[in-house]
C-alpha cells in the first residue's frame, strides 16, 4: 500500500491506499439475483407444484457466479393461513375469495412453516445467499410480491436492502412466473430497478392466465393483461432466456409469457454482466 500526503501534511492518522485502487476504479457491485420461492412445496412432488419446477435448479445455480448479490425468497406460511382453501368453509383449493386487500387465490396448505415443504429445494445452492427474504408469515394476507404483502403497502424489506448495497440492476427467476415472480418483477420496476426476468429460469403455474387474471379481480379471467404505458419512475422490465440476450419483445410476446397488470417502460438496455 502507498501512503499519500494531502496539502504537504500526513494526514493524522494516515491515509493508506491499496495498491490496486491506484491502477483503476473497482467495479460498482449494482447486480442482484432475486431467486424466488424455489421450495420443495413448488417442485414435483410438492403440496403446490409446478410442472418442470425442479428444472431450472442448476441453471439457477450457474448464474449465482456473474451477481454481485444473491437473494432468496421463501414462502413462509403460518399453519391455517387465511390464504388456505382449508381455513375456509366450503371453498376448494383455487376457487377465488374476497380479502380486505381484494380478490385472493385459495390455496392448498402450502410451505407451512418449519416444514419440508417450505425448505428451499435440496439442489439450490443456498451457500451463495447474501440474504433471505421470508415472506407470507402475516396470517392474515398473502405475499406474492419478493417487495410487498399482497395489499400493495406493507414492505418485506427487500427494497431497503437493495438501496443500502447500492444495488441498481435486478435477474429474477425461479417460481412461479405468472404469480410470484410476475409481482416480484413489475414491483421491482415500479420502485425504479432495471429489471430482467429470465423465462428459461422460471416455471409457471397457469401458461393460460386465467387463474392470474381471477386473481387480480378481473371480470373475464379470460387470459394475459397486455402491457403498455410508463410507470412514473421510468423504470425497465424486459425479458430473456438463455439462448438470447435481454431485450424488448413485442407486447403479445411478453403479455402472453408474463401476464402483467400493473403498467411499465419497455425500452433497450444494456444487458447485465
Amino acid at each position: 500500500m502507498r501512503r499519500f500526503r494531502q496539502g504537504g501534511a500526513v494526514p493524522h492518522p494516515p491515509c493508506y491506499v491499496p495498491w490496486h485502487k491506484l491502477a483503476h476504479e473497482e467495479p460498482d457491485m449494482t447486480h442482484a439475483l432475486i431467486v424466488i420461492d424455489v421450495q420443495n412445496d413448488f417442485c414435483p412432488g410438492g403440496a403446490l407444484a409446478v410442472t418442470d419446477g425442479d428444472a431450472i435448479v442448476d441453471g439457477i445455480n450457474a448464474l449465482m457466479g456473474q451477481a454481485d448479490a444473491v437473494v432468496l425468497t421463501q414462502d413462509w406460511h403460518p399453519a391455517g393461513h387465511s390464504s388456505f382453501a382449508s381455513s375456509h368453509a366450503d371453498k376448494a383449493p383455487f376457487e377465488v375469495t374476497q380479502m380486505p386487500y381484494g380478490a385472493q387465490v385459495l390455496w392448498p396448505d402450502h410451505c407451512v412453516q418449519g416444514s419440508n415443504g417450505a425448505a428451499f429445494h435440496p439442489r439450490l445452492d443456498q451457500t451463495r445467499a447474501d440474504m433471505i427474504i421470508r415472506k407470507g408469515y402475516n396470517p392474515a394476507i398473502d405475499s406474492y410480491s419478493a417487495f410487498f404483502e399482497n395489499d400493495q403497502k406493507t414492505p418485506t424489506g427487500l427494497e431497503g436492502y437493495l438501496r443500502t448495497r447500492g444495488i441498481t440492476k435486478l435477474t429474477m427467476v425461479g417460481l412461479a412466473l405468472d404469480f410470484c415472480v410476475n409481482f416480484s418483477a413489475v414491483d421491482a420496476a415500479k420502485l425504479g430497478f432495471d429489471v430482467e426476468v429470465r423465462l428459461d429460469l422460471c416455471r409457471a403455474i397457469d401458461l393460460d392466465g386465467v387463474a392470474f387474471c381471477r386473481a387480480r379481480g378481473d371480470d373475464d379471467g379470460g387470459g394475459y393483461s397486455a402491457l403498455s404505458g410508463a410507470s412514473s419512475t421510468g423504470a425497465m422490465l424486459r425479458i430473456s432466456s438463455a439462448s438470447s440476450p435481454p431485450s424488448v419483445a413485442s407486447t403479445a410476446t411478453v403479455a402472453r409469457m408474463i401476464p402483467m397488470t400493473r403498467l411499465i417502460t419497455l425500452a433497450p438496455v444494456v444487458p447485465i454482466r
